[in-house]
């Protein structure tokens, strides 16, 4: 029988790797430089059709909705005022109205000055606008507004029952259903609404674009904000633990590599950013640190004990190899579960958080025995001290915990275990955006606002169709009347 020594594989591995050190470090780095330039194509994907799967009958029905009328979604403007039937907020209402009909990506804008309905002229019906003469005089706005009192459709949906509101509503271009002409629409429609030069009309922008635009905003600021104080807090810690800077470092550059690689696997094969996937920064912090600081507090522990630096090393990988590796295979594999999903972007997510954590694995076995290998050994003052550091002490202790009371081990995640499956019958399935933004953010009052006044700042469409094309047969007009 033949028998394999794992010790003594790992052993030679890390032996071969620290001889051949410089041409696996310029190998990392010309494949990191590689992920960086496919990492830069990566863009946010917010279409609504990522959602769905391909053979989705709703998908088909919403996709010939869009061949018969291309656009599907609508900005909306809010304009509060004491009397919207004001002339000169009849005025305003034409500019926001003309100015945003000359908008890149906008497919069409309805308002009061737009609108048009249905007039009986010489035995004809036939529709004309509600006001075609501009500027407006009082005349022609007591005219509309005793009209629109009268036109339920308007005054229930374009203009609110009191009068003290109306919208400006934008139909978007589905071609600019992306973050980038979403984000410029409403910047334009900030724009435009802020060159205003009346002081009575109060302004309020609300639709999916809006939020979007904001959803946008607040995760480029979460991002920016969040993820730099996860660093430090990371940083601060793992100062705490080690009191070497290197050693600081170490951590944080597996986990940016990690990243880079991820990102530009998802640029090479056309993988764009969507909701779900903004969690996998966070997602690699945690997996690349929790690696690294095992490895590094076993080696500090090693040099500590008088070994030298390429046997510290040596003895680390080979000791730590199989915990980290189970740990990030059923890490691993538990995100490849999301792949039984019909949802194509939390597949995505499956296997992207899955290539994360399999990449901070193999970058702690590659990149971090050779970065050791270049570091200055620590002296003997450094050492001394960490025998005597409380939270070396329980860190190192922490290590040997597992192996001392496994059956406590199980049972406390046991218990865990249980507290979450409770806790998992009392979640709830939610898809309001609002929720999404603090009761304070301007957008989530705005579009509370334009709802109440106007009845709801979402669009709901139906595709009708009649038998034999037959739609304008008074038969069927009367029922769509009815509907």
């Amino acid at each position: 029988m033949i028998t394999i020594n794992n010790d003594n594989l790992i052993r030679n591995y890390v032996r071969l790797l620290l001889k051949r050190r410089v041409v696996v470090s310029i190998l990392l780095a010309l494949i990191t430089i590689f992920a960086a330039i496919n990492a830069s194509k990566v863009t946010f994907d917010a279409s609504i059709e990522i959602w769905f799967l391909k053979d989705d009958e709703d998908l088909l029905i919403y996709q010939d909705f869009l061949d018969q009328f291309e656009a599907d979604e609508i900005a909306l403007v809010g304009i509060f005022a004491e009397d919207i039937f004001h002339p000169d907020v009849l005025n305003e209402i034409d500019r926001v109205t003309k100015s945003l009909q000359d908008t890149p990506n906008v497919r069409r804008v309805t308002s009061l000055t737009t609108i048009k309905v249905l007039r009986k002229n010489d035995e004809e019906l036939t529709f004309l606008p509600l006001l075609s003469l501009f500027p407006i005089s009082i005349e022609q706005a007591d005219a509309a507004k005793q009209e629109v009192i009268n036109n339920q459709l308007i005054r229930r949906s374009l203009v609110a029952e009191d009068g003290s509101a109306t919208a400006v509503v934008v139909e978007v271009e589905h071609a600019a259903n992306d973050f980038k002409s979403k984000v410029q629409l409403v910047q334009e429609m900030q724009r435009i609404t802020s060159e205003s030069k009346s002081t009575s009309i109060t302004f309020r922008l609300a639709g999916i674009p809006v939020l979007d635009e904001a959803f946008f905003n607040y995760s480029k600021r979460d991002f920016l904000l969040y993820l730099p104080l996860a660093v430090l807090l990371v940083l601060i810690l793992t100062y705490l633990i080690f009191h070497r800077l290197s050693a600081v470092m170490l951590p944080l550059t597996v986990v940016g590599i990690t990243l880079i690689w991820v990102f530009g696997i998802m640029g090479a094969i056309g993988l764009k950013i969507t909701v779900v996937t903004t969690a996998l920064g966070v997602l690699v912090l945690a997996v690349g640190v929790a690696d690294t600081v095992h490895v590094l507090s076993e080696y500090y522990e090693r040099l500590s004990k008088g070994e030298e630096r390429s046997e510290a090393i040596e003895n680390s990988i080979c000791r730590l190899f199989a915990p980290c590796f189970f740990t990030s295979a059923t890490t691993a594999v538990g995100f490849l579960a999301l792949l039984s999903s019909d949802l194509v972007p939390i597949k995505e997510f499956g296997v992207l958080a899955a290539v994360g954590v399999l990449s901070a694995f193999v970058l702690t076995l590659i990149y971090l025995p050779i970065a050791l290998s270049f570091e200055s050994k620590p002296d003997a003052i450094y050492l001394s001290k960490r025998n005597n550091d409380i939270i070396g002490r329980i860190v190192a202790q922490m290590t040997r915990f597992p192996d001392a009371k496994p059956w406590l081990i199980i049972v406390i995640s046991a218990g865990i275990f249980g507290v979450s499956v409770l806790g998992i019958t009392k979640l709830q399935i939610g898809a309001n955006p609002l929720n999404y933004f603090p009761e304070s953010a301007q957008v989530r009052q705005d579009t509370i606002a334009v709802d109440e006044a106007l009845g709801g700042s979402a669009s709901l469409e139906f595709l009708v169709r009649a038998k034999d094309g037959k739609l304008t047969e008074p038969a069927v007009l009367k029922q769509l009347e009815a509907f």
